[in-house]
């Protein structure tokens, strides 16, 4: 066994001891296990930053989307007012003629 020197104290330094080889492999099995859930880990924590960087990209577009939305209403509205204001152009001038033709 290995041990610590302190102060002329000799501590023996503490080990794990095995008694059969059944709980070595155990053991072993556990902390394979333990890696592999690690790894897991690491590769979900990467495919939720992905996720994550996919849905702030998605939201950027969709705020472009709704501004591309709300100016096309916008002009669509001016449109429409524009030709509301030739319609009663016409209306007048349609009606200033049935005027002159019944005259």
């Amino acid at each position: 066994t290995s041990t610590w020197r302190m102060a002329k104290k000799i501590i023996p330094s503490p080990k794990l001891t095995i008694t059969s080889p059944a709980g070595q492999k155990m053991i072993e099995g556990m902390l394979g296990t333990e890696k592999q859930t690690v790894a897991n880990m690491q590769t979900i924590q990467a495919s939720l930053m992905s996720i994550q960087e996919a849905m702030l990209k998605m939201q950027e577009q969709q705020i472009k989307t709704q501004e591309n939305i709300l100016q096309n209403h916008m002009e669509l509205k001016g449109n429409i007012n524009k030709l509301e204001d030739k319609v009663d152009t016409i209306q007048q001038t349609v009606q200033k003629n049935e005027q002159k033709l019944g005259e």
